[in-house]
């Protein structure tokens, strides 16, 4: 018994030390990682010790082995809670206190901290915080054009209209001097000020693409049916009636006049702030100005700002050879930290004669993108840090060159460059990416960790690679990637392949796919889009995999027919019902020529025929073509097949506005049957089923049974779509009408418009599903009323 006891309280000194570790640390609010581990090891040694000198008295071991959990546990919580706070660089909330500092900090030309932005934001890019160096007057100075309403150009060679009064600021300047750092740097120490939210957006994509950013953001919904301009109009109007705005137009093309993007007329008056980032010079009908290179004593802080420091003089020479341009200096900065014996003089003299190995392709292409008279020496530092990149970083980075500018999801890195991702592969992957972003500063990463290049690494990169069929493997594998969308078992691609769409619109842009695989990933990027209800943009892909076939193929080429096929779902769903039907009559007939009249695509395009034809009223019609293709599937594929499941659901809806309850009940009890033998409870495909049986079943009379159903269906639909998607919208406005029929009056009513809502906000009052969510909430206040 003395042993037990001695042994517990052996046990019990190191715990308390370790949490009196804890404690210090958090006190002195200290984020050192490895100090961290080291108090652990210290205190936890302690706790080993009692537990090997104890272990044979039962109760001391059994104690100490229930506490050697409990503290591991807690261990990994909080090394785990660190490893996060170092990444997402934790800002802080602004009080009043912090912010009368902050503006004292711009009056007075020092830099403001790092703190929360709004709520509504969507920024995926974090502060570089006390690496951000030698930019705090251009700082304050962009600050002061976005507060100002009228335009005075700053550049030399500009003229500028004081008459407008568009809060519009541009920040120009070459490759690598810093434009889009600066601009995140503002959004995370003055972003607070824009209470309205804050919307990053990469200004090389298309406005539609810019519209969905925010509305996702911002839980705003427009009317589909709008074009791109409308679309564009209407969110400015919406944004100007509330708080200040921020929006960051990063990156903006050479190509394309500004106009169209930005607020005009009243809207431009309002509460929009608009920062945008671009290398163009023309601009001169907005407030601008333009970022210089970062002078001798400015570099020579940011090469010193590493745990290695230098003689300010000799850094201020390697700036000086650099052309002070920021991105040189951070490679030339982490250079010098990998070798702990290298001079800055050694260097300058490496950089001297590594001028002769630099590939001139870069120089030819990027040159006037570079400081004037450093169009060798920059190149040269590009090329010292790819020589000291170990090969899998080198293989990274190709990958990555061949892809669009912004954030690689690790996953699709791991497809490109090992086929597959499993454990092991991720491990050697996490490696080299670590190595990248914490060693050569070739890469950085965004909030979910994967990593981006910038665009002067990219086109270095891209002279490196000498093997087209590389380039091609990686069109492919962003191609296969996209493919998942086409998955019903891969429901996680919902949300993962929201990053890898911007590489796939990137690749179809090129030459590095041959025509039917262009086709596919239109296809692939138009499918992901409608299903995530961005009807515009499946709308605008779909017609582009369409124009590619029309172009490249032959007339009766089944690619064609497919093309066709797929817009008409989209049109369908825009209300384009005739549109749809002349879509789908044609890819029928190209089918049937194809394929022969019992093909599996001759099925799909019965099918969806039938839909267009049931909107129509055509039923009898609609029942023939589905009939035909359920019988067609059911050879090919067996009973069992998904394929056979929504002939039957799509049957069965054409079989219920016959007024056939008992047939369609009979189609939907094996479509349900069999989509949860396939899918499992939990899939969007059992959720429709569940909901168009419910329908049934309420027609037959069993309420209870139809009630079952559509609040399963309703839960899941929300866990997998959210509240805004057109299925949750469907089972809302379904219960609703349910819930009347069994008495339950005030949530029936709250579920109504809910759905209604919903769908006239994000679809406007035209489409089919907003139509019908306000014949139904119409059809439930009549029937109050005449309660009344």
């Amino acid at each position: 018994m003395f042993k037990s006891i001695k042994g517990i309280i052996g046990i019990t000194i190191p715990v308390i030390g370790l949490f009196l570790a804890f404690w210090s640390l958090n006190e002195q609010k200290q984020k050192s990682l490895i100090e961290l581990l080291v108090r652990q090891w210290v205190q936890f040694k302690g706790l080993l010790a009692s537990l090997w000198t104890y272990k044979f008295e039962t109760t001391a071991f059994l104690i100490a082995v229930i506490t050697a959990v409990f503290i591991a546990r807690y261990i990994l919580l909080i090394i785990e809670k660190y490893l996060k706070e170092i990444r997402s660089n934790k800002p802080i909330l602004v009080d009043k206190q912090l912010e009368t500092t902050i503006i004292s900090n711009i009056v007075q030309g020092e830099l403001p901290p790092v703190v929360a932005l709004p709520e509504i934001h969507a920024m995926p890019y974090y502060s570089i915080e006390a690496g951000f160096i030698g930019r705090v007057e251009d700082l304050q100075i962009l600050h002061e054009k976005l507060q100002r309403c009228k335009t005075t150009i700053l550049t030399a060679d500009s003229s500028s209209d004081a008459s407008r009064k568009d809060k519009v600021a541009l920040v120009c300047g070459m490759g690598g001097i810093g434009k889009s750092q600066l601009a995140v740097e503002y959004v995370h120490r003055l972003g607070y000020l824009y209470t309205g939210g804050v919307f990053w957006i990469d200004a090389e994509k298309s406005r539609t693409v810019m519209v969905n950013r925010i509305c996702v953001a911002a839980g705003i919904q427009l009317d589909e049916r709008l074009d791109e301009d409308g679309q564009v109009e209407t969110l400015w109007k919406f944004l100007g009636d509330g708080e200040p705005v921020l929006v960051v137009l990063d990156n903006f093309s050479e190509k394309v006049e500004p106009g169209p993007w930005l607020p005009k007329g009243s809207a431009a008056q309002t509460s929009i702030h608009t920062l945008m980032t671009t290398r163009r010079k023309d601009l001169i009908d907005y407030e601008s100005m333009s970022l210089d290179i970062l002078s001798n004593q400015e570099g020579a802080k940011l090469i010193n700002s590493r745990k290695r420091t230098f003689d300010e003089k000799k850094a201020g020479e390697l700036s000086e050879k650099l052309g002070g341009l920021p991105l040189a200096l951070e490679l030339a900065c982490y250079y010098l930290n990998r070798t702990a014996t290298l001079s800055i003089d050694a260097l300058i003299k490496d950089i001297d004669e590594s001028e002769g190995k630099t590939l001139n392709k870069f120089a030819d292409k990027y040159g006037d993108q570079l400081p004037t008279g450093h169009e060798k020496s920059i190149p040269a530092m590009f090329q010292m840090a790819w020589d000291s990149a170990s090969e899998n970083a080198k293989d990274i980075l190709r990958a990555m060159s061949v892809l669009a500018p912004y954030p690689v999801p690790r996953r699709l890195l791991g497809k490109i460059l090992f086929k597959e991702y499993t454990p092991e592969n991720k491990n050697t992957l996490d490696e080299g990416l670590s190595k990248l972003a914490e060693t050569l500063a070739l890469t950085t990463l965004d909030h979910d960790s994967d990593p981006a290049c910038h665009r002067l690494v990219i086109g270095f990169v891209q002279t490196t690679l000498e093997d087209n069929d590389f380039s091609k493997g990686v069109a492919h594998a962003v191609l296969d990637e996209m493919g998942r969308v086409t998955d019903v078992y891969d429901e996680d691609s919902y949300k993962e392949l929201e990053k890898v769409v911007p590489h796939g619109v990137h690749v179809l842009e090129t030459d590095l796919l041959e025509i039917v695989p262009k086709i596919d990933m239109a296809s692939r990027i138009r499918w992901h889009y409608r299903k995530h209800g961005q009807l515009r943009l499946a709308e605008k892909y779909g017609q582009e995999a369409l124009e590619i076939a029309l172009d490249n193929l032959e007339q009766d080429h089944e690619k064609i027919a497919e093309c066709m096929s797929n817009l008409a779902t989209v049109l369908r769903v825009l209300g384009d019902l005739e549109g749809a039907r002349e879509h789908l009559d044609k890819a029928l007939e190209s089918a049937i020529n194809n394929f022969g009249l019992d093909h599996s695509d001759v099925a799909i395009s019965r099918s969806n025929l039938a839909l267009v034809l049931q909107d129509l009223g055509d039923l009898e019609v609609a029942r023939e073509h589905l009939e035909k293709a359920l019988e067609s599937d059911i050879n090919n594929f067996g009973l069992d097949h998904s394929n056979v499941a929504i002939d039957r659901s799509i049957l069965a809806g054409v079989l219920q506005d016959l007024g056939d309850l008992e047939g369609a009940r009979e189609h939907l009890d094996k479509a349900l049957e069999s989509d949860i033998n396939n899918f499992g409870l939990d899939h969007s495909n059992v959720a429709i089923r569940r909901s168009n049986l419910a329908g049934v079943l309420k027609d037959l009379g069993d309420l209870e049974g139809a009630r079952e159903h559509l609040d399963k269906a309703l839960e899941s639909d929300i866990n997998d779509f959210g509240l805004d998607h057109s299925n949750v919208a469907r089972c809302r406005t379904n219960l609703a009408m349910l819930l009347l029929d069994l008495g339950e009056l005030e949530e029936a009513m709250e579920l109504a418009e809910a759905a209604y809502s919903a769908m006239l906000n994000r679809y406007g009052p035209d489409l089919p599903i907003t139509k019908s969510c306000k014949a139904n909430l119409d059809a439930l206040k009549a029937d109050l009323a005449s309660r009344a």
